[in-house]
């Protein structure tokens, strides 16, 4: 069973410019411990692995990853709940000491904390169907909005937000009711909902992937919403009034879940893997998507036993990092598709998103026996671009 997922939390808002440099965060994962800055250098010609230096000691499995910005040197995370210990969000200063009582909202919280833009508000949904805003001055709750119908109402996806939409600041999340919710982010009141085929999530794997979580919504820089779905879908919205723009169904044989996240190059192109289905053991293929013509460039079909449950990377140059379950990653070149370059045997399954540091290093975790973190150079051997 896995412990651990999506390892590096993500801001997702619209941006003009390109993002300003972020505190990079680094972890070793257990079932009972949080341990900060070990990089595993073994991929890394001539580079030296620093010690890990235990940094705290959660009560329960970090499952969902964690969060941080700019230099306040203040981490968030998630502990699912575990012997007889309550679900809790935790806010970690630099020194590893809590910044304040962890948030225990009564039920599992399996995504990633989302934090806007001042790094003054935190956002996360639970398995209770409750989407939480706190404020991370303190802890307490700004606001909270309860899922209000639907058989399966967990929030098993992080959230996205948009400080840019013409109605107002704007978070968004995708519940396992099946549909995907906007809100305002100051106060909490519905904007809209929009219907995603999403209902109970992706499939559960008794083997490979017991606790899958929902994909996130991604923004592009106009504010258009997507999002993928249970049902081998990539659906887009309308930022204003939650109208659908189109839907792609990236293989009409057979239900590809997606599981992870879209990413978005530069030049607008989405980007997203999927799921083996546990019953067909179909998918496990990274797709391109055309937003303006709603069509699909290519795809690159890997197969193995749960396929692409982190979410893509993308460097500076348009080049794709893809971190398949079954231990490898490929680099892939986005006209096309094709493998560039492929680290393999990375001594674990991945099932966290990487995080890509501006100097090239790519920092991925390993799900497993030692579940460690590896940093691997990306710029060494990278080819032209023609």
């Amino acid at each position: 069973m896995k412990s651990s997922k999506h390892l590096f939390g993500k801001l997702r808002v619209r941006r003009s410019s390109p993002p300003p440099p972020f505190l990079a965060a680094a972890v070793r994962l257990s079932s009972l411990t949080v341990s900060m800055s070990l990089l595993l250098a073994t991929q890394i010609h001539g580079a030296t692995a620093p010690s890990a230096t235990l940094m705290y000691t959660a009560s329960g499995p970090v499952h969902g990853g964690v969060a941080t910005i700019g230099t306040s040197g203040v981490t968030y995370l998630t502990a699912l709940s575990a012997n007889g210990n309550p679900s809790k969000l935790i806010a970690l200063n630099a020194n590893g000491t809590e910044k304040w009582p962890p948030f225990t909202p009564g039920t599992n919280m399996y995504a990633i904390p989302a934090l806007d833009a001042a790094g003054a508000k935190l956002y996360i949904g639970s398995d209770a169907g409750i989407f939480y805003c706190l404020n991370t001055s303190d802890g307490s709750t700004a606001w909270s909005f309860t899922v209000p119908s639907g058989t399966d109402k967990r929030i098993r996806s992080g959230a996205a937000l948009d400080p840019n939409n013409p109605l107002g600041p704007t978070v968004y999340f995708q519940c396992n009711n099946g549909y995907l919710y906007a809100l305002n982010a100051n106060t909490g009141a519905l904007r809209w909902t929009a219907y995603t085929a999403n209902e109970g999530g992706p499939p559960v794997d008794a083997t490979w992937d017991t606790q899958p979580v929902s994909s996130s919504p991604a923004v592009d820089s106009s504010g258009v919403v997507y999002v993928g779905s249970a049902d081998g879908s990539v659906y887009s919205f309308n930022p204003t009034t939650g109208a659908q723009l189109w839907r792609v169904v990236l293989n009409s044989a057979a239900v590809e879940p997606i599981e992870a996240s879209i990413a978005i190059g530069q030049n607008g192109i989405l980007y997203v893997g999927t799921r083996v289905h546990p019953v067909t053991h179909i998918g496990g293929a990274m797709y391109a998507i055309n937003p303006v013509t709603h069509s699909k460039l290519w795809s690159q079909v890997e197969g193995g036993h749960a396929g692409y449950i982190a979410s893509p990377v993308i460097d500076q140059s348009g080049f794709i990092y893809a971190a398949h379950f079954d231990n490898f990653v490929r680099k892939l070149n986005p006209a096309d598709g094709t493998t560039l370059q492929t680290w393999s045997n990375l001594g674990g399954k991945l099932c966290q998103t990487p995080s890509l540091k501006q100097n090239g290093l790519l920092i991925i975790g390993c799900a497993g026996s030692g579940q460690q973190i590896g940093a691997l150079g990306t710029l060494a051997r990278q080819p032209p671009r023609g």
